[in-house]
């Protein structure tokens, strides 16, 4: 057993506080009744999920998803919520009395199904690494492989903006299918847009912590994930700058964001 006050012991109490941490983020942005206090645990779950970055030898993306997510994403949410005016009071508890048993339901059979199959998998062990996956080596992929896909992600944030505890493959994955099931819950419960939005959020979280892991334990190039990461990040970016485009149409048109009330689409 490993001694509480050894190094290996506060190392494992401080993975466990951001566990705790990422999952009570996501469940306060799944839940929340005021949107604005949805966006805040949003922020805080990933601030969790840049911890767990930084544990999983990826100092660069966990910096990236403080920027990025929490600096960026965050940001343009709260955007969209003060020039939406959702009346969040009667965002929560809408509709059918079954939506919330239903999706919660859904989204732990979600987190069961992805978590059994990540115990059950055999996991095959790289024989090597074809580099050491430092921030020398994530550039030099950055601008030699990736260079056309980089090309592209910047392109679409510029239309955007114009319009063993903590070294074990299965924990990070169960936390990833958390995540997931959350997000996946938060998409079914939310009635409105900007409340989908931020369960959107979470399930490219959970993804982003699954290309992570993979490339921790398994892959051959430690860069490989890196860069998807940073590319799903680039993603979520121009999809909430986007989003909040629509958002804010919708609400001219409407007078609301909420997902029932809109009930046609045309030109």
């Amino acid at each position: 057993m490993v001694p509480l006050f050894s190094a290996e012991g506060l190392s494992s109490l401080v993975f466990i506080f951001i566990v705790m941490t990422t999952v009570l983020g996501a469940v306060i942005a799944t839940h929340s009744e005021r949107l604005i206090r949805a966006v805040t645990g949003l922020a805080i779950c990933f601030i969790g999920v840049a911890g767990l970055y930084y544990y999983l030898s990826s100092p660069f993306v966990a910096l990236m998803e403080m920027l990025i997510y929490v600096g960026a994403v965050c940001v343009t949410i709260v955007f969209a919520v003060m020039l939406a005016d959702p009346k969040p009071a009667s965002e929560v508890g809408k509709g059918s009395i079954f939506i919330g048993p239903l999706s919660f339901a859904l989204g732990i059979l979600l987190f069961w199904g992805l978590s059994a199959l990540a115990g059950k998998t055999v996991w095959v062990l790289p024989t090597g690494r074809v580099n050491d996956g430092s921030l020398e080596e994530v550039g030099r992929s950055l601008l030699t492989n990736y260079s056309m896909a980089f090309e592209l992600i910047s392109v679409v944030l510029l239309v955007a903006i114009i319009g063993a505890l903590g070294d074990s493959l299965i924990i990070y994955l169960i936390i990833a299918a958390l995540l997931f099931g959350i997000g996946f819950y938060g998409l079914v419960h939310r009635r409105t847009l900007i409340g989908m939005l931020i369960a959107g959020e979470l399930i490219l979280a959970g993804a982003s912590l699954n290309f992570m892991a993979f490339n921790r334990f398994l892959a051959p190039d430690p860069t490989v994930g890196q860069i998807f990461t940073l590319f799903i990040m680039g993603i979520a970016a121009a999809e909430a700058a986007i989003a909040l485009s629509i958002i804010i149409a919708v609400y001219r048109n409407f007078r609301t964001i909420d997902v029932e009330d809109v009930a046609e689409l045309k030109g």
